[in-house]
C-alpha cells in the first residue's frame, strides 16, 4: 500500500472515532450540568423539569437525548404535567421540538383535555391555539368541552364552545343532571337549547328537579327554561320534583304563574343579531332628522346618499342666511338588525353580516309557553252539540277543567 493510501484510511478510520467522543463530550456536560441544576439524567427528572417550567433543563435532556415523549407512572407525558402546572413555556418548548399538541396521556386524555379538567382557561386557549382538537374523546368519551362542564369551569366552557357547537345540547344536559349550574349561562350563551329532550322526553328542568338541583333549576329558568313542558308520561318538572320527594324544588317550581306568562306575544321579524353598518351610519341619522326622531328607535334606514342630499337641500334653503349651526352627533351609531335569526338575542362584536356569521353567541331564544295544556277532546253532552275540551293548568296541583266554544278558561284571560 502507497504511503498516501496508508494516511487517508488512516483519516477516515478516525472520522467516527472522533464524532464518537465529542457526542460523549455533550452528553457527559450535560449531565453534569443536570446535576448542577439539581437533576439527574433520568425520565423522571425530565419530567419533573418540564412541569417546572426549566426550560435549560428540558434543552439538557434533549441534548442527553431523552424520548420526548417519555411517561410517567401514570401516564402522562410532559407536555400533559407542564399543561396541567399552567407552564406554559414549557408547553411551548415541547410543541416546538416534536411534541404532538393531541398525545395521548392516561385514559387518552390530551393535555387541552387535561387543562380543562383543571379549570385552566388560559392553558386551554393557548393549545387550541395551538392546534389542538376540541372533539378529541377519552376512553369514557368524553370531550374537553364536557369535562369542564363536569368541573363546573365556565371560562374554560366559554373558550372550548366555539369549537364544539355540536356537543353544546349534550354538555346542557350534563350540566342540569349533575347540578353544575355555573356552567349553564356560558352553554346556553354559545347556543346550547334549554328545550332540549333526553331520553324519555327530559329536559334539563327536569333531569335538575329530578335530582333535587334547587341552584341549577333557578339558574335554568333565569335561562329561559320552560316549567310548563312536559315529559312523555305528561309530567311537569314540578310532578318530575314531588316524585323524587324533593319538596322544596317543586314548590319553586309549581308557583302561581304571572299574567305575563299567560299572554300570547310572538317574536318580533326585526329581532335579531344587532351590528352597526359604517357605511350607512351618516344616512340614518339624516333620515331621522328629517322625520324629527333623532335618537328614536328605529330599524328603517335611508337609502344611499340620503344624508348627502338632505344637506344639499338644507343648504338651498336657508342660501340666504350664514345662521345654520353645525349639529354635533352625539348619537351612539343606529344599529340594524339580521331579520334571517328571528327570536334570538345574539351577542357579538362583529360589526358586518359577513364577520356575524363567524361571530355568533347565543343568549337566549325566546319560545312563548302557556301555563295550559290540552288534555284531550270529547263529544259534547249538552243539547247544542258542540264539543268540549279538557284544559289543564301546569301549575300549582294542576287543576283540570272542561270547556266548550266560547268558555272562559278558569282562573285566565283566555276564550275558547
Amino acid at each position: 500500500m502507497k504511503p498516501s493510501h496508508l494516511i487517508c484510511g488512516l483519516l477516515c478510520a478516525a472520522i467516527p472515532v472522533t464524532c464518537f467522543i465529542s457526542c460523549s463530550d455533550k452528553k457527559e456536560k450535560a449531565t453534569q450540568e443536570l446535576e448542577t441544576s439539581g437533576y439527574q439524567a433520568t425520565p423522571a427528572d425530565f419530567l419533573r423539569a418540564a412541569e417546572n417550567g426549566d426550560i435549560r433543563a428540558l434543552e439538557l435532556f434533549l441534548k442527553q437525548g431523552i424520548d420526548l415523549n417519555t411517561k410517567d407512572a401514570n401516564g402522562w407525558t410532559a407536555l400533559h404535567l407542564a399543561a396541567r402546572a399552567k407552564r406554559q413555556d414549557s408547553v411551548a418548548f415541547l410543541l416546538e421540538h416534536g411534541m404532538d399538541v393531541d398525545t395521548l396521556g392516561l385514559n387518552d386524555v390530551t393535555p387541552m383535555m387535561l387543562a380543562a379538567r383543571e379549570g385552566n382557561a388560559t392553558m386551554v386557549r393557548y393549545l387550541l391555539k395551538q392546534g389542538a382538537k376540541a372533539n378529541r374523546k377519552d376512553k369514557q368519551h368524553r370531550t374537553a368541552l364536557i369535562l369542564a362542564v363536569e368541573g363546573g369551569y365556565p371560562a374554560c366552557v366559554e373558550e372550548i364552545a366555539p369549537f364544539s357547537r355540536d356537543q353544546l345540547d349534550m354538555a346542557l344536559l350534563i350540566a342540569a343532571a349533575e347540578g353544575k349550574y355555573q356552567v349553564i349561562e356560558a352553554l346556553v350563551s354559545f347556543g346550547a337549547s334549554v328545550y332540549v329532550r333526553h331520553t324519555g322526553g327530559m329536559t334539563p328542568l327536569m333531569l335538575a328537579a329530578e335530582k333535587g338541583h334547587k341552584r341549577t333549576v333557578e339558574v335554568l329558568l333565569e335561562n329561559g327554561s320552560n316549567r310548563y313542558a312536559v315529559n312523555e308520561i305528561g309530567w311537569t318538572a314540578a310532578q318530575v320534583a314531588e316524585g323524587a320527594n324533593h319538596e322544596e324544588v317543586a314548590a319553586i317550581l309549581e308557583r302561581e304563574p304571572s299574567q305575563d306568562e299567560f299572554a300570547i306575544t310572538e317574536p318580533s321579524e326585526e329581532e335579531g343579531v344587532e351590528w352597526v353598518d359604517e357605511n350607512n351610519v351618516s344616512s340614518v341619522l339624516a333620515e331621522h332628522t328629517r322625520s324629527g326622531a333623532v335618537g328614536e328607535s328605529d330599524e328603517k334606514s335611508a337609502p344611499e346618499n340620503t344624508a348627502a342630499s338632505e344637506v344639499a337641500d338644507s343648504r338651498q334653503a336657508h342660501s340666504a342666511s350664514d345662521e345654520i349651526e353645525p349639529v354635533e352627533n352625539t348619537q351612539a351609531p343606529v344599529k340594524k338588525h339580521l331579520p334571517f335569526i328571528a327570536g334570538k338575542t345574539i351577542a357579538t362584536q362583529a360589526s358586518t353580516p359577513e364577520e356575524v356569521g363567524s361571530d355568533l353567541s347565543m343568549l337566549g331564544y325566546k319560545e312563548k309557553a302557556l301555563p295550559l295544556m290540552v288534555e284531550k277532546t270529547m263529544p259534547s253532552t249538552t243539547p247544542t252539540g258542540e264539543s268540549q275540551a279538557e284544559i289543564r293548568m301546569l301549575y300549582g296541583k294542576q287543576r283540570k277543567a272542561v270547556v266548550k266554544k266560547g268558555d272562559i278558561i278558569p282562573h285566565t284571560r283566555f276564550k275558547v
